[in-house]
């Protein structure tokens, strides 16, 4: 078994785990009802993981996928990740598409303006 099949089992069984608990907590996050950064951390792994177009490693898993896609509706998470066109090359984005035009991205007025910061 090469290195990334073997990375992508241990991702699954972690991801099956996280289902587990999620089944067992009394609201949406993986604490309960209360957001925390337990949410933010894994939210970080998923969201590398989408990039890289493994997703379907949790595709079986409805608690995971409910969770994870509560976490990108939230505010916080639209305002702090770049947008799928703005975001490095992965697997979903190849290196000839990048690099993006920055005064698209930070244009005035836009989310990621950092002018006025």
């Amino acid at each position: 078994m090469d290195a990334v099949s073997r990375t992508e089992e241990d991702f699954g069984r972690h991801a099956e785990w996280l289902e587990a608990d999620l089944a067992e907590a009394p609201g949406p996050w993986i604490c309960g009802e209360q957001f925390t950064l337990a949410d933010i951390c894994g939210g970080v792994i998923f969201d590398r993981v989408e990039i890289f177009d493994r997703d379907h490693l949790w595709s079986d898993l409805p608690g995971v996928t409910t969770w994870f896609d509560g976490l990108k509706r939230r505010p916080s998470y639209q305002l702090g990740v770049h947008p799928w066109a703005y975001r490095m090359w992965g697997s979903r984005k190849p290196v000839a598409d990048y690099p993006f035009d920055d005064t698209e991205y930070a244009a005035p007025g836009t989310v990621h303006d950092l002018s006025a910061a």
